[in-house]
């Protein structure tokens, strides 16, 4: 089952944030300004953005093989290669 999480309260706290107000990042889950990420498996899965802007991760025996970014209008895919262990290239639009 994937798990969906977003990353309000996080980075408040990685840059030093939070506390004596005007701290644009809330913890409103609801707030389209963060993405969403959704984990299956522990592994990262999607990334969804504002405006229906998505990012798809498929993964082939645990390693990232495909990256499928919907800009809203349109998908550009990039495809992970690799020589045994080592990623080698990186192709697609």
């Amino acid at each position: 089952m994937p798990i969906v999480t977003n990353n309000a309260g996080m980075l408040p706290n990685a840059l030093g944030g939070g506390g004596g107000g005007g701290d644009d990042n809330t913890d409103d889950a609801n707030d389209v300004r963060l993405p969403v990420f959704t984990y299956t498996d522990t592994l990262l899965t999607s990334i969804s953005y504002a405006e229906g802007k998505t990012k798809t991760l498929r993964y082939v025996d645990g390693r990232l093989d495909q990256l499928d970014f919907y800009n809203g209008v349109s998908t550009v895919t990039k495809s992970f290669n690799y020589t045994g262990s080592v990623l080698s290239s990186i192709t697609g639009e």
